[in-house]
């Protein structure tokens, strides 16, 4: 058995990135713990569709509007009713999911050089809809869907938003008016990405803490706060693992989902492990973490003090 991993403290996000890569290529998991995320994610992924087009279609048919030029309620109401049936069928394997991708990271530490190996358990994939896991891994879903969809979905709204504004504006005036829309959208998906990622923990901390969404939230954002660039820089570091994913049509992201998800365990669990707080009034003023330049600065302080008291000791004595 391997000992327990020493803190590292502000790594890149290429290093975390690394070391998740190397959990994944690992033989240690990489034979069953993988193949379960695998196979979890593919159940997901046909959940996911099955369950939004499901709801569409009867939708269609409980509501037939004959022609092709569909009204705007029309398209809103059935576009909520995918997205509820999505969240409500969908959701808790998409939380399940990510617990699983943390176990691939837990078990490459615990199992280390042992001869021993995980197998594959066919159970956890319906765990999430067992009685007394589907309200949790709900909130759970429901929260790591918005985290990973609110942002992107500003930028396509952006788009639309700068054809139709672009079309009501005079010549010539009409193509830098699109072109500022454009990078507005870009620019607030940016900052809705950098505010989402202080919530990044916020599904794991419902799993495993079983904390409500509010307290989840409150105690993500705690963590997150003296270090809040660290999760946005890890999103941005997959950026090409994304774009490989779209050039493959879906391919890559059977190895693209399990990376990001155990590189969210690791660095979540660097910045949970430094966490401490003492209260829930710690909590919600972001009090209690330490990294390595506080814990520095105060060991030298404290050095500096008990240096002092030793050299007005003798001085007293003498004097």
């Amino acid at each position: 058995m391997s000992g327990d991993i020493p803190a590292v403290y502000h790594r890149p996000s290429k290093a975390i990135r690394k070391e998740a890569s190397d959990v994944l290529m690992s033989g240690r998991v990489s034979g069953a713990r993988l193949m379960t995320a695998v196979l979890m994610l593919i159940f997901c992924l046909m959940l996911s569709a099955f369950s939004a087009q499901a709801a569409m279609y009867a939708f269609e048919l409980s509501i037939p509007i004959e022609g092709d030029d569909l009204p705007l309620w029309y398209l809103i109401c059935e576009y909520l009713l995918a997205a509820a049936a999505l969240i409500f069928a969908a959701a808790p394997g998409w939380a399940g999911f990510g617990e699983l991708c943390g176990r691939l990271a837990e078990d490459h530490r615990f199992y280390g050089d042992s001869p021993e190996q995980p197998g594959i358990e066919l159970r956890s994939l319906l765990r999430p809809w067992t009685r007394g896991n589907y309200i949790r891994h709900l909130r759970a879903g429901f929260a790591a869907i918005v985290d990973a969809l609110c942002p992107i979905s500003i930028i396509p709204l952006g788009y639309l938003a700068g054809r139709y504004i672009g079309w009501a504006t005079p010549r010539p005036f009409d193509l830098p008016v699109v072109v500022l829309v454009n990078l507005a959208a870009w620019a607030i998906a940016a900052a809705v990405l950098r505010l989402i990622s202080m919530f990044s923990l916020t599904t794991r901390l419902i799993c495993e803490e079983k904390l409500g969404l509010f307290k989840a939230m409150a105690k993500s954002y705690a963590v997150n706060r003296t270090q809040r660039g660290r999760f946005f820089r890890l999103r941005l570091s997959f950026i090409g693992w994304w774009l490989l994913t779209f050039v493959s049509c879906g391919l890559a992201l059977f190895w693209t989902l399990p990376l990001w998800g155990v590189s969210r365990r690791i660095l979540g669990d660097e910045l949970i492990r430094d966490f401490a707080p003492q209260s829930e009034d710690d909590i919600a003023a972001g009090r209690g973490y330490k990294d390595a330049e506080t814990e520095e600065k105060e060991s030298n302080t404290d050095n500096t003090e008990n240096t002092e008291e030793n050299t007005e000791k003798p001085e007293q004595e003498n004097g």
